[in-house]
């Protein structure tokens, strides 16, 4: 929970809260369509990690 916690506030803090929350809470295509949190859950962290970095500037 804390790294989603952690992906959830750089993402916030890069491209605002409501990109963030929409990024979370919609299927991400690098993580083949699965959404973030499950990514996370499932241990795939660092594939997670990966995709939120495709969001930072």
């Amino acid at each position: 929970m804390q790294a989603a916690i952690r992906l959830l506030t750089e993402l916030s803090e890069a491209r605002g809260e409501h990109v963030a929350r929409l990024w979370f809470n919609s299927s991400c295509l690098w993580l083949d369509e699965d959404f973030q949190v499950k990514a996370i859950i499932e241990d795939r962290y660092k594939e997670t990690r990966a995709a939120a970095n495709a969001m930072l500037p």
